[in-house]
């Protein structure tokens, strides 16, 4: 089996994270299948003793550093909502699992829209891993390095071969630092 490749964040709420045991291990089987792996330390904790976690910055510095973001809202609360809003204004691709027969996930979703969000309805535990194996597929980052042509001024090309020269780096890698820097500022 490959490595699995694609970090995902999954969000739930904290408080009935006990009674979803089977559903939260068929979101982590689907991903599996698709080559992703979902963060698990969080939700032992929360298994352990629900009232002890919160929103806290761990969570947020989790949803910064993960490829993708998976909400299980059937029994959402304020921080399963919160939590996605802000999985989807950093950027991520959110995908948001709701059980089909709830009353209490309809309310959740209503009113969402963004090109970020993806919300599925579910109605048993094969569906879940069928719809997260997708989303996680049609979303992950290849194995293999990305790469692609770029056409670039002169202004650029001296700082490059400058910098190239100062630091004994090559042009791609000052390139990738540059980007990289740019992306950790822009998440902050």
């Amino acid at each position: 089996m490959p490595i699995p490749n694609t970090h995902i964040h999954l969000i739930a709420n904290h408080h009935t994270i006990g009674e979803k045991q089977e559903v939260i291990a068929a979101i982590t089987k689907g991903a599996l299948r698709a080559k992703g792996f979902v963060s698990q330390k969080w939700l032992n904790d929360a298994v352990k003793k629900p009232s002890s976690v919160q929103l806290t910055t761990d969570h947020l510095q989790a949803i910064k550093r993960a490829d993708l973001v998976i909400a299980e809202a059937t029994d959402g609360d304020l921080d399963v909502g919160l939590l996605t809003y802000l999985a989807a204004q950093y950027r991520k691709q959110v995908l948001i699992l709701v059980e089909s027969n709830s009353q209490a996930s309809r309310q959740f979703i209503s009113g969402i829209s963004s090109k970020y969000i993806d919300v599925r309805e579910y109605s048993s535990i094969e569906q879940i891993m069928k719809i997260v194996r997708s989303f996680v597929a049609s979303e992950a980052i290849p194995d293999r390095d990305l790469r692609f042509n770029m056409f670039i001024n002169h202004r650029i090309y001296r700082f490059l071969r400058q910098r190239a020269f100062e630091t004994g780096k090559n042009r791609s890698a000052i390139i990738r630092e540059l980007l990289e820097k740019k992306l950790d500022d822009s998440q902050k």
